[in-house]
């Protein structure tokens, strides 16, 4: 069944601005991989071959044996010529064993559960593929038809991923090689054989079941490069097991070329995108130009793979350490990646530029910023396929810390945390850990990021993040003014995520509009026009327009405002205030003239509740919320799992509310409380979140008259401080 996402196509209007929102350079890369790929041009690139067609004779160097002992002997005594992140010859440095047996039973467990042919795709629970998986099937991941398979005769181009009658993404996921990681960990940590063995069974299965080129799994070249990247891992790890034969490293040797091979022909599409996917592809060529030396291209590989890291990380990465895609977990992947290839670089005597270590440093900086110190959780703002690149560490999908402790050692020459299991990853990666720094060097979460449009809010044991960004590059999502809030590592006013990306409807990346997030939408519009699944058009700008904090710290506030709905004479602006760490109070003013209809909503986690008028209240694992509205409502919704569940039901309601997703194809319910109405603008609408009994009457408000860019108060008071504005 065909997917919906070509809004654009037919329609002049928005084919321009389409095109002059992405910038002429990427439209014109995009147009020459188009040409490329009509013409047959990248097809003859890229034939359908089989694995005996490619044999190592033809890419390597000449004078390299080729015969499969030869080859594994020459690996072994030139190792000194592409150095990994750990001497493979060697036993698990004593700094990494001992964090491994911290987590020996969960550690042990995920790798059984593979070995029993259960998989955690995209970081959420196991799901049985069988063993070995029938790659070309997704086993009925998350609903989709179990019988679903999709051919691996034909060539990749000739595939359509829109007909496909599921999302090629639960395809994919287990072809990345992930399973590599988990495996890797219980053999470092056991010693055990039979992990070497699983490793090499699924890699034998995969190679038997896919012809070069031919096939679904060879569609993205991103794909291609993350399987290298986690079979080149595997190569290293499972190095001095009996199951790695000499005929297992020169068919790995095969793979990678093979793979390798297949970016250069399509990699004006990942410029084009200016994203992580011109990251991953320049990284899996570093890592095979570096690493297997021996190729006849190597070298090749590597200048190209090297040009397009740098040029890529110093375009994508803003001078506040920002990140184009606007989304959290493409911000740890992007460090990932960096993570990856410096220290492949520093190894081999190839370091990058430091303009490019500066980038890294500043994305560090932001992404710590957006760690809650109780969890390492993160708010799940902006696209969330659930990459994760390196899950080296315990909890790794949802636990941030990990990535944050390699990246503060490699790039900012200090660790932000004191010692703990999320130093896991830096010692994969050989990063030695340390002390921790003195309190005075600590660097501190800053307030706010201008560029990445990551505003913060900070009141001891609960703390806000507000989005208000004018964008440069395309945004991910429309989440202009969302609201995150977090309270003793509990995350009690949510961003939904994105669940999928090319699901039936309506499940089509749905979680990326509007009237989803914790925002006002007007007249049941969008706030950003829809040019397809990954395309926003007329760009919903935001402005910071103030804010400020009392003397004692026990008020803060931040005052915002959004260019939606200005092209029809209406603005939007909102103010959140912080007072002490149990009360937050949300102000949302709409102006224009005539009537109008307004929804605000919020998405909260799934708990016990009680409806009240106007107020909902709810009981938390670790707090009692009560959160309530002032102001012309006119009726109140609670929608839980698509239904509602309470309350009278809002005109235009979407089965997409009252849904969470932590990570890609997993959805589980949460409550979105819809408050809706109606009338003549101006209209001002406050929400309050009261914890642990906390009443509004102990926050005293002198109100202002509603006005464009006019704070909605003039003074404040609260615990004994009182300040003016």
């Amino acid at each position: 069944m065909a997917r919906k996402g070509t809004e654009s196509r037919g329609d002049p209007t928005a084919l321009f601005l389409a095109v002059r929102e992405v910038g002429t350079g990427s439209a014109a890369q995009y147009l020459a991989y188009r040409l490329a790929l009509s013409s047959g041009w990248i097809r003859r690139l890229t034939p359908v071959r089989d694995w005996q067609d490619l044999p190592l004779s033809k890419l390597l160097h000449v004078g390299i044996p080729t015969e499969a002992s030869s080859y594994a002997s020459y690996r072994r005594e030139k190792k000194a010529l592409s150095l990994f992140f750990f001497d493979p010859q060697q036993h698990p440095a004593e700094d990494l064993l001992n964090l491994l047996k911290q987590d020996e039973t969960a550690i042990v467990d995920e790798a059984e559960g593979v070995l029993a042919g259960r998989f955690r795709l995209f970081g959420g629970p196991p799901h049985p593929l069988g063993w070995p998986p029938d790659w070309p099937s997704t086993s009925g991941v998350d609903g989709s038809p179990a019988a679903s398979r999709v051919a691996l005769a034909g060539h990749w181009s000739s595939m359509d991923v829109k007909e496909i009658p599921f999302d090629i993404r639960l395809l994919w996921e287990p072809s990345r090689f992930g399973w590599a990681y988990p495996l890797a960990r219980a053999y470092r940590l056991t010693g055990a054989e039979r992990y070497a063995e699983g490793f090499w069974t699924l890699v034998d299965s995969w190679h038997e079941s896919h012809r070069p080129n031919g096939g679904a799994q060879w569609i993205s070249a991103q794909e291609v490069a993350l399987r290298l990247m986690a079979l080149v891992f595997g190569l290293h790890v499972f190095s001095r097991s009996p199951a790695s034969t000499s005929e297992r490293v020169r068919c790995v040797a095969e793979i990678v070329a093979v793979h390798a091979l297949r970016i250069p022909p399509t990699l004006s599409y990942a410029r084009a995108q200016g994203n992580n996917h011109l990251l991953s592809e320049a990284a899996g060529l570093y890592t095979a130009g570096m690493l297997f030396p021996e190729m006849r291209q190597a070298s090749q590989w590597r200048r190209l793979g090297r040009r397009w890291l740098i040029r890529g990380i110093l375009d994508q990465v803003d001078q506040d350490g920002g990140y184009v895609q606007h989304s959290a977990n493409y911000h740890r992947l992007l460090l990932h990646l960096g993570l990856w290839v410096t220290r492949i670089a520093d190894l081999n005597g190839d370091p990058f530029p430091t303009e490019v270590i500066q980038a890294l440093g500043r994305a560090t900086h932001v992404l710590r910023a957006m760690v809650d110190q109780e969890s390492g959780r993160v708010p799940n703002y902006g696209p969330n396929d659930g990459s994760n690149l390196l899950p080296l560490a315990e909890g790794s999908q949802e636990d941030f810390r990990s990535t944050i402790q390699a990246a503060g050692h490699a790039f900012l020459g200090q660790p932000s945390y004191s010692p703990g299991r999320w130093d896991e990853l830096g010692c994969w990666l050989g990063l030695v850990p340390g002390a921790p720094p003195a309190p005075s060097e600590t660097p501190s979460p800053r307030e706010g990021f201008s560029q990445a449009g990551l505003h913060f809010l900070r009141g001891g044991r609960t703390w806000g993040m507000l989005r208000c960004v004018r964008f440069v590059k395309r945004p991910g999502h429309s989440d202009q003014l969302h609201f995150d809030l977090w309270r003793h590592g509990e995350n009690v006013i949510c961003d939904a995520g994105t669940y999928l990306y090319n699901g039936l409807p309506p499940w089509e990346n749905p979680f990326s509009a509007g009237r989803v997030h914790n925002a006002v939408i007007v007249d049941g519009q969008e706030p950003m026009r829809s040019g397809g699944r990954f395309l926003w058009l007329d760009w919903d700008h935001g402005r910071v327009i103030s804010r400020g904090r009392s003397s004692g710290g026990g008020l803060e506030w931040i005052f915002a405002t959004r260019q939606a709905y200005a092209g029809r004479g209406i603005a939007h602006q909102r103010c959140v205030l912080r007072a002490g760490a149990d009360l937050w109070l949300v102000i949302d003013e709409v102006f224009g003239s005539g009537p109008h209809r307004f929804s605000l909503g919020w998405l909260l986690p799934d708990s016990r509740w009680r409806l009240s008028e106007r107020r909902v209240e709810l009981e938390l694992p670790q707090a009692a919320l009560t959160q309530a509205f002032e102001g012309p409502i006119s009726s109140m919704g609670l929608y839980r799992a698509g239904e509602l569940a309470g309350g009278e039901a809002i005109e235009g309601a979407s089965p997409t509310w009252g849904w969470l997703s932590p990570t890609y194809a997993v959805k589980r319910p949460g409550l979105f409380v819809v408050a809706q109405g109606e009338g003549t603008l101006p209209v001002r609408v406050g929400t309050s979140f009261l914890f642990d009994g906390m009443r509004q009457e102990e926050l005293e408000v002198g109100w202002s008259e509603p006005g464009l860019s006019t704070l909605p108060f003039r003074w404040l008071a609260f615990a004994g401080e009182q300040v003016s504005v």
